[in-house]
């Protein structure tokens, strides 16, 4: 098998290391420019000795892998050492998998290898040998896929149920709780397709992107391209899909949310992908000190925009500290988390589940086994009746 360096230790990392049995590769180390050095990767996770460690040694941790996988870009001030770093990888003869950033057609890493005389992107993979792959956040469609789309725009159907997980804000464990719900359904013999709303989904057995506001389908076209994919997996055997969002849904603080969404903001498109999605059911992420009013206002504008319902909440274990791209994994005391659960149960009436306890997600996943039996049953019944 082969072995992979992974940089950066951001949240795309965590997920990659969280679930990294499900990997076509290993994991051989962690990239990370002077800090954790020396550090197993899982400890500040907050998940315990992975048997994976964080160096800034660059050439030891090139020597012993195979494949070089980007997780993300950075901030600005962080930028130029960034690209030494890709640079560094693009040098090595090594296969290089790219998510969220496409190095191709990055203007500012050309200009860095122009400034070192290298040429264009393409010259210096063949230059030194190396090999490229980007994964982009939305599922491209071939030419044969887009002219099925058009055609097909009001025509395409699917039965199957659709799972969607949703959040209250970013960067709370969305992406962490569709794989774990995928892997309790499908422990539960229930077939699930996954439609990834993050580019590391790819590796992690994912079986498209989600289209959403990007890729090669037109604006008006993309619902349809949704229903395709929806279609697909039905055909596949699939018995339920798991599908998903990005950021939250609803601004804090927005009581009349059908009236007031700024343009350009991040609810605004996670209601884009919601309304492409039309999820039968839904889960909604929330974070430990969510105010319980902020969360019936997502749950209601949910059933406002489709008339789903949300069968529960969830959180994770811990909280991201710091600033975005330097943020630590701090876990939260197993009392406090009991008790946040209770204050989300007791004041909204509804099952409040931690993503990373397994009786948690096990009792999750027969709630949802039982709602998609019921969903499939009542649908049959309304075909059998035409």
């Amino acid at each position: 098998m082969d072995k992979a360096l992974i940089y950066k230790y951001n949240k795309e990392c965590y997920q990659l290391l969280r679930y990294r049995d499900s990997l076509r590769f290993g994991i051989s180390g962690i990239y990370d420019e002077g800090r954790n050095d020396g550090v197993d990767a899982g400890i500040p996770m907050g998940i315990g000795e992975i048997g994976v460690r964080i160096s800034a040694n660059l050439d030891l941790l090139l020597s012993e892998c195979d494949i070089t996988v980007i997780t993300g870009d950075c901030p600005e001030d962080h930028y130029q050492v960034y690209l030494e770093t890709v640079y560094r990888f693009l040098r090595s003869g090594k296969k290089i998998l790219s998510c969220y950033d496409d190095l191709r057609g990055n203007a500012k890493l050309g200009k860095y290898l122009h400034a070192k005389k290298e040429g264009s992107f393409d010259d210096v993979l063949k230059k030194y040998g190396s090999h490229y792959e980007y994964y982009t956040l939305d599922q491209e469609f071939s030419d044969t896929d887009e002219k099925e789309i058009r055609e097909k725009c009001t025509e395409v159907g699917y039965r199957v149920p659709v799972i969607g997980v949703w959040g209250t804000s970013s960067c709370q464990g969305k992406f962490t709780t569709q794989i774990r719900l995928k892997k309790g359904l499908t422990s539960l013999g229930i077939l699930t397709g996954f439609i990834s709303t993050e580019p590391t989904g790819r590796l992690l057995g994912a079986d498209y992107e989600v289209c959403r506001s990007a890729g090669n389908v037109s604006r008006m076209h993309r619902f349809a391209a949704n229903r395709v994919l929806f279609s697909r997996l039905e055909r596949s055997g699939k018995k339920c899909v798991i599908v998903g969002g990005q950021s939250f849904l609803l601004p804090m603080g927005f009581r009349r949310p059908m009236y007031f969404f700024p343009m350009g903001s991040s609810p605004l498109v996670s209601a884009k992908i919601f309304l492409y999605l039309q999820p039968d059911l839904n889960i909604l992420i929330v974070n430990p000190d969510d105010p319980l009013e902020y969360v019936r206002d997502s749950m209601d504008f949910m059933r406002y925009l489709n008339g789903s319902d949300t069968v529960g909440l969830c959180l994770m274990d811990g909280e991201r500290k710091g600033k975005l791209y330097e943020e630590v994994y701090v876990k939260m005391d197993p009392e406090r988390l009991t008790e946040i659960q209770n204050r989300f149960r007791n004041g909204l009436g509804i099952g409040c589940y931690v993503t990373t306890r397994d009786g948690d997600m096990d009792e999750l996943s027969l709630i949802l086994r039982d709602r998609i039996r019921q969903i499939t049953a009542r649908r049959k019944a309304t075909d059998a009746a035409r």
